[in-house]
């Protein structure tokens, strides 16, 4: 069974379509084409549209000042990392789901571009 991956590009959503058609280049997939080509099952995390955010969780990311980052976001693909083997994180800042791994409620592998 191929690993999974479950890559995270935040300006990328909705443009994987773009990429396969040629229209958007394959680059901004930062290798997940490649990971795919090499036997991984990669997939796109689409994000959390604001419009399904809790006032709870939009409430306390402006409380922040955005300190933790998009929260709503970040506790939809914790969620959502059940199952996969790892996290690719190519844009975005991430540091609940960084909390998440080390407090151990993430399995999953976490790589991150700085």
């Amino acid at each position: 069974m191929p690993k999974t991956i479950l890559a995270v590009n935040s300006y990328l959503e909705g443009r994987e379509a773009d990429c396969k058609n040629g229209l958007y280049s394959r680059a901004h997939l930062w290798g997940f084409w490649d990971l795919r080509d090499a036997g991984y099952d990669v997939k796109l995390f689409p994000g959390l549209p604001p419009s399904r955010q809790s006032s709870l969780v939009t409430g306390f990311t402006r409380l922040t000042r955005g300190y933790f980052g998009d929260v709503g976001g970040a506790l939809s693909l914790i969620r959502a990392s059940r199952g996969a083997d790892a996290i690719y994180v190519a844009s975005g800042e991430m540091p609940l789901l960084m909390l998440a791994r080390k407090a151990g409620w993430v399995r999953a592998k976490v790589a991150k571009w700085a």
